[in-house]
């Protein structure tokens, strides 16, 4: 599924990159160009970082 319609990036893609230690919409940003140019994936883009972050607090807490 398309997450960027501006430029082509797909949610796979923005997965990876948080993988790959993107933390911001900033560095998302800075990566792909996701969420720099109409703005309306970064509700998505933010949503997936707080997917995340969730996925990292609970990781630790066990």
């Amino acid at each position: 599924m398309y997450v960027c319609l501006c430029f082509g990036v797909n949610e796979r893609a923005i997965r990876q990159l948080i993988e790959d230690g993107a933390r911001s919409i900033e560095a998302v940003g800075a990566a792909c160009r996701a969420g720099t140019e109409c703005g309306s994936c970064r509700q998505k883009i933010l949503h997936l970082l707080d997917e995340k972050r969730a996925g990292d607090s609970d990781a630790s807490r066990s």
